[in-house]
């Protein structure tokens, strides 16, 4: 399977990250297959 058909499924989920350096922060950007907020909760 591609990773499409696998996020279609409900098997995997694909997210897009925006990395700040200088001070260690993390930004979802994207995503798909991922319930976003249950997952910035964590």
């Amino acid at each position: 399977m591609v990773i499409a058909e696998k996020v279609a499924a409900g098997q995997t989920a694909a997210v897009g990250l925006c990395y700040r350096l200088v001070d260690g922060s993390v930004q979802l950007v994207a995503s798909r297959g991922l319930d976003a907020e249950a997952s910035a909760a964590s």
